[in-house]
């Protein structure tokens, strides 16, 4: 259900949006794949951890906003100043994360 949300809310903020990637192996394929600006990334897809995908988004230095529902984040070190986005996220804290992102 949040995948189609967060698509929405990226198309009506003018970002042209590949995916969701609905598995951990669709998330790799779009990151080894494709060029892109920026990534959305859930700490969990599918009740895995998605640690292991932000280490390839950050070898191709492509930014990305960590988001969850679970109130336990359980990060890494490494990622835990990263920009997050607690679920339920509205368009406008979308919008504010991805400008933060984008304008460093």
């Amino acid at each position: 259900m949040v995948g189609p949300f967060t698509v929405d809310v990226l198309e009506e903020l003018g970002c042209e949006v590949l995916g969701p990637a609905p598995s951990m192996a669709a998330a790799r394929q779009l990151i080894e794949g494709e060029q892109f600006d920026a990534a959305l990334m859930d700490v969990h897809i599918r009740g895995e951890r998605v640690f292991n995908l932000c280490e390839a988004l950050d070898v191709k230095n492509v930014p990305f906003v960590l988001t969850s529902g679970y109130a336990d984040w359980g990060m890494p070190d490494k990622w835990d100043e990263r920009p997050r986005l607690q679920k339920p996220y509205t368009l406008d804290e979308v919008r504010i994360a991805l400008e933060a992102l984008l304008s460093d």
